[in-house]
């Protein structure tokens, strides 16, 4: 069987979708650009790819839907940039990180919520811009080690 040439699913703006589920860890590739990750279940460590090898426009996007425990996506030392807003349902809005950092750490803890989401795009060679929203102040937090 030859490959086949023409438009992609990803190119049609179609997603595809990875339950985590049980798994404990998860090293992303350039075959995971547009696909969302359902996590929460089980305790994950991710693995991002180093954003020097990704074409512009490779993204994936974790979203919770068990809340129970924490997953830690690691990439490549200071990679990342842009923040996630936290807090909700009445509260004050918290921005993560807390100032204009680049990182490469985020944490979806074990107190997020159904729903919550992060987003991570290759905006360039060598640079993710990760976006995403939490309802918990601080449960989803950006860092560098």
């Amino acid at each position: 069987m030859g490959f086949k040439t023409g438009r992609t699913a990803a190119s049609h703006g179609r997603r595809r979708v990875l339950d985590l589920s049980d798994d404990d860890s998860l090293t992303l590739a350039k075959r995971h650009t547009n696909t969302i990750i359902l996590c929460g279940e089980a305790a994950c460590a991710v693995t991002l790819p180093n954003a020097n090898t990704l074409p512009v426009g490779w993204n994936v996007k974790f979203v919770v839907n068990n809340a129970t425990a924490a997953v830690t996506i690691t990439g490549t030392a200071d990679q990342c940039i842009g923040h996630v807003i936290t807090g909700g349902d009445n509260q004050r809005r918290q921005v993560q990180p807390t100032s204009a950092i680049l990182f490469d750490k985020i944490i979806l803890t074990d107190a997020t919520e159904l729903g919550d989401w992060v987003e991570i795009t290759c905006i360039t060679s060598g640079l993710f811009h990760v976006r995403g929203d939490c309802r918990v102040i601080d449960k989803i937090t950006c860092t560098s080690p």
